[in-house]
């Protein structure tokens, strides 16, 4: 809370400081407040016009230079991250990835950035669009999509099943409104996510309730990183998912991992967020699991 109201003070002396400054300030104000867990960013959304594409004009962003640019995008890119929905802040990191571009001056870092954005707004026209444009910079490729939905994403439960070892998609709903379901939120490359699976993969009596009612969903486009996530734990890739939206997943957080969410025909039971990765510490999380587990009458 504390760091919201810094933001929103920030914002509002509009007089005291260039806008070049207030949007570093916000950025340092937004760092801060990521490093707090659950993350949590509810009072930010509240001043989202105060960045937008008309923050910086384009004459202005021409005299800026090359390491201003970068440093200014680092913040449009974390404000999409963290608002992905907010096409103010989509806009804005546009407009400054525009202006690298014409310089020609763009590392591969931001590069990258740029097509995660864009993946992350399943955006996929204007990803393939910058593998075109940077075919010299190792992106991953595009898998096949397909997509029966049409312009109508905001059903509930609404993701990306993987097949053909991460080379195809498909937009379908996940099957979590029937019956008892755990819902394990991860992220191919958190080192938290690869304990929790690990200890729970290794426990003789858990082992078998997860890969029977288990559900495993992330909010990264990696498919292919996920299939090879679903080999190594030896997870049915069948029941991984890659998440559409945020907003198709009401009362789970895909932004902290890993989370576990105990349901019943859709309904949220019960829910854990974080692991004990510490191998002294791990049986607290494998009791709390347990505990979830008895939420929807599943023992272990």
């Amino acid at each position: 809370m504390k760091y919201a109201i810094g933001l929103i003070a920030i914002l509002s002396c509009t007089g005291c400081v260039s806008t070049e400054t207030r949007v570093l300030q916000v950025g340092a104000n937004l760092k801060k407040a990521a490093h707090t867990f659950p993350r949590d960013f509810t009072a930010f959304s509240a001043d989202r016009t105060h960045i937008n594409a008309d923050t910086l004009s384009e004459k202005k962003l021409r005299k800026y230079t090359v390491e201003k640019l970068q440093e200014l995008y680092s913040v449009a890119n974390a404000l999409t991250f963290f608002f992905l929905d907010a096409q103010e802040y989509f806009d804005f990191q546009e407009k400054l990835f525009a202006e690298l571009s014409r310089r020609g001056k763009i590392p591969p870092d931001i590069i990258r950035d740029e097509y995660d954005t864009r993946l992350a707004r399943r955006d996929f026209n204007k990803a393939q669009e910058l593998l075109n444009q940077f075919s010299d910079t190792k992106l991953p490729v595009l898998p096949e999509i397909e997509d029966s939905f049409g312009a109508d994403h905001s059903g509930a439960w609404l993701a990306f099943g993987i097949s053909n070892n991460g080379g195809k998609t498909t937009v379908k709903k996940m099957p979590i409104q029937d019956g008892k379901k755990i819902v394990m939120v991860m992220a191919p490359g958190c080192h938290f996510s690869v304990s929790a699976i690990q200890d729970l993969m290794a426990d003789p009596g858990i082992a078998p309730v997860l890969k029977e009612y288990g559900l495993f969903v992330s909010r990264d486009f990696a498919p292919v990183d996920l299939a090879a996530w679903a080999l190594r734990f030896d997870v049915n890739p069948h029941n991984i998912y890659i998440a559409y939206k945020d907003r198709n997943f009401a009362g789970i957080n895909l932004r902290s991992y890993p989370g576990f969410y105990f349901m019943e025909n859709g309904k949220i039971l019960d829910y854990m967020v974080g692991w004990q990765a510490d191998k002294a510490k791990k049986t607290q999380s494998l009791a709390r699991f347990r505990k979830g587990l008895g939420a929807i009458a599943l023992s272990s």
